[in-house]
């Protein structure tokens, strides 16, 4: 029986240190600095499972750093057996510096570096195949070897460092969709320029995450502009973007069209920036609701 969603990505140990100011230069003083768990993987799925999107989590982490961080993704009903260990390295592990409106992140890869992501994966096993952050030879093995429409790509802040213009196209290319967001979506236009062509010109449906202002579907050369809620009090926006995603799968899991499931994706990203991501504890009946009472709002 088909499984609706692998997701693929980085789950980190993130030491958090908050500034004023990330834009300054030279040294600041550090208001604050946390040991939390984060990741792309990990932060997606702390939202998923509470929002009960069914999904398995594929990484790669280290013995050494992650025992707490699996622990606590199993009392949270994340099924971990998709993860490989390692005990030989740390990792991964992302210092991240935030005001808590903008970040910088330097990342510690760890086991993830050499993963064999692709090795015994069965893309057939689901309806939809997340690639997110994580080793780009891997994940083009599996592509090359899965349905295209079942392939979402997103590379995340990986696509400016990890890809270059070749495997960009062949990422693209090999896919249904892709989710970026702004600065990315940039970087992803241009590279496909060079080939003479263009993201509206090979695929029907992608999606451009723009924080504050809310998200962008592009459909068969159309764009729907779908607003962001309304938040007082933001905590931090670390971890927004994986919630988008939790909140997208959640609608196309339900059987919503792709506008809709982008708009259950910003109304989850906006529930997700009031408290820290691991306290995220919206219901999926309070998500529907959310929805019902904001959709026509949401929309541009």
């Amino acid at each position: 029986m088909e499984k609706f969603l692998a997701f693929f990505g980085h789950i980190n140990i993130d030491f958090k240190i908050r500034v004023t100011d990330v834009n300054l230069p030279g040294s600041q003083m550090a208001e604050n600095v946390e040991e939390i768990f984060g990741g792309t993987a990990g932060n997606f799925a702390m939202v998923a499972a509470k929002l009960k999107v069914p999904f398995d989590l594929y990484s790669s982490v280290s013995s050494k750093t992650h025992q707490g961080y699996l622990n606590y993704l199993r009392s949270e009903g994340v099924d971990t057996s998709h993860i490989d260990t390692e005990d030989r390295v740390s990792g991964p592990v992302c210092y991240i510096i935030t005001d808590g409106s903008n970040q910088r992140a330097f990342m510690h890869q760890g086991p993830i570096e050499t993963w064999k992501a692709a090795y015994g994966f069965k893309g057939s096993n689901y309806k939809f195949i997340n690639i997110g952050t994580g080793p780009v030879q891997e994940y083009m093995k599996i592509v090359d070897k899965t349905e295209r429409k079942k392939i979402v790509f997103d590379p995340g802040q990986e696509l400016s460092y990890r890809y270059d213009k070749e495997t960009t196209r062949f990422m693209v290319k090999h896919s249904s969709m892709f989710i970026v967001n702004s600065d990315e979506f940039q970087i992803l236009k241009k590279r496909l320029e060079d080939f003479g062509e263009s993201p509206e010109n090979i695929l029907e449906n992608f999606i451009v995450t723009k924080g504050s202002e809310g998200s962008e579907l592009y459909s068969n050369n159309k764009i729907t502009r779908i607003r962001n809620l309304e938040v007082s009090g933001i905590y931090d926006t670390v971890g927004a973007g994986d919630a988008f995603r939790a909140g997208l799968y959640f609608g196309l899991y339900h059987h919503y069209d792709l506008t809709d499931s982008v708009i259950f994706g910003n109304i989850v990203a906006a529930e997700s920036v009031r408290r820290p991501i691991t306290e995220f504890s919206m219901t999926p009946d309070q998500l529907k609701d959310c929805f019902e009472k904001n959709r026509e709002s949401m929309l541009g």
